[in-house]
């Protein structure tokens, strides 16, 4: 029955979505985030965990052609989770959470044999939260800032309706002390957050 169920789905999303004036594609990634500062690097680690979701929409009818590279321009915005714990010099338990907010434009070429590749730029605004314990005593500190992100994937399509994403991004932010709201970070004078994450969506088309 679930198979059934499974086959009408795809049948009935690519026979359904070529009439669509436009296309919306929502889609959750998971990824590991490569931090480039030697900070997160140190107290946490060189790989974590990241969780996005996203959705792009583009108003036209996409196109093969070249010439209309235009109506393969699509909108979008996604948020992610990036969440690690570890320890200072001083042996003080740590742990931050990242919740970067973007959006931007991206531009989806088709290619033969259901794949597509694509480019994304958009500014990405950080929320940086970075909780310690020192001697059973707890403190919070938080920074928030602009900063950008740039994408690079391939979209594999066995069917109009569903798509698997394989993505690398690039993200660029750095907070000083004056960003955060003691003006005296917990963990180090500048906190870089710029690095490269790398993994795979799951998403739908409508």
């Amino acid at each position: 029955m679930k198979k059934h169920l499974l086959v009408i789905f795809l049948v009935f999303g690519t026979f359904f979505a070529p009439l669509s004036a436009y296309e919306i594609l929502v889609e959750g990634k998971i990824g590991a985030y490569f931090p480039k500062g030697d900070t997160i690097k140190d107290v946490f680690s060189n790989t974590i965990g990241n969780y996005q979701a996203e959705i792009s929409w583009t108003p036209f009818r996409r196109s093969v052609c070249l010439e209309d590279w235009w109506k393969n321009l699509y909108a979008f915005g996604s948020v992610s989770y990036i969440t690690s714990r570890g320890e200072t010099i001083t042996e003080d338990d740590t742990d931050f959470e990242i919740i970067p907010v973007s959006l931007g434009i991206k531009y989806i070429q088709p290619l033969p044999w259901c794949f597509e590749v694509y480019g994304s730029i958009a500014p990405r605004y950080f929320f940086l939260d970075i909780h310690n314990e020192n001697e059973g005593v707890k403190s919070t500190d938080r920074a928030r800032g602009l900063g950008g992100v740039y994408s690079i994937g391939a979209l594999f399509r066995p069917c109009r309706c569903l798509f698997v994403d394989l993505y690398v991004d690039y993200s660029h932010k750095r907070f000083d002390d004056d960003n955060f709201e003691s003006g005296n970070n917990i963990i180090a004078h500048t906190v870089e957050l710029s690095g490269f994450t790398a993994g795979i969506g799951l998403g739908l088309a409508f």
